[in-house]
């Protein structure tokens, strides 16, 4: 099965990323945490099957960026949308086209990596939509093999209740499912304890 791998990252500009955990860190320290995660993600996601091809989709162009996709042999895409709802729905409806399913990604996510990654791929052998949910009410991942823009309609995203929202959805869809362990993502100052060590 041919997958497209989306991982989303905002560009890395000082005072725009992780400013949840500027209660704690100074910006450049937010900035720093926010290349290290991205960093681990796409070293984590290159180590996909062959079968997956993976996609660095971004808010605005950066050297970053074209760094980590000349490293890992990602293609960068330019996020489209008025929201991330929308960016979301246009990677998925534009991966789609090509492969036989999608798995969306946060560059906050480093748990999504090997064995995690292998079985949600496996569940989309036999399912239309698979989620990790994370610990604060969102969730790390979504893999689906068909499109439904009001999977992403409507949704207030960071809230916990995203997770939620979209069980409702895949049920409304009356969509084969499976919900994999809820795994950490790091956006919260709280979270920063998950690090230590690293």
């Amino acid at each position: 099965m041919e997958v497209t791998i989306c991982l989303f990252a905002k560009a890395p500009i000082l005072g725009q990323v992780k400013t949840r955990m500027q209660r704690v860190l100074t910006s450049a320290e937010c900035l720093a945490l926010h290349c290290k995660l991205l960093e681990t993600c796409c070293a984590n996601l290159a180590q996909a099957p062959s079968a997956c091809s993976v996609e660095l989709h971004v808010t605005a162009l950066h050297s970053h960026f074209a760094d980590l996709s000349q490293r890992h042999g990602f293609a960068i895409k330019q996020q489209r949308g008025r929201h991330l709802g929308a960016r979301m729905s246009h990677a998925v409806r534009q991966s789609l086209r090509c492969a036989e399913a999608v798995v969306l990604v946060g560059a906050d996510c480093p748990s999504v990596k090997g064995r995690l990654l292998s079985d949600m791929l496996s569940h989309l052998q036999t399912t239309d939509a698979v989620m990790i949910p994370a610990h604060d009410g969102g969730y790390v991942a979504l893999g689906l093999k068909r499109y439904a823009p009001e999977l992403f309609c409507n949704i207030a995203w960071g809230s916990s209740l995203v997770a939620e929202e979209t069980r409702r959805r895949l049920e409304a869809l009356q969509w084969s499912w499976v919900e994999m362990p809820a795994q950490a993502d790091i956006d919260r100052p709280e979270d920063l304890v998950l690090l230590e060590g690293d």
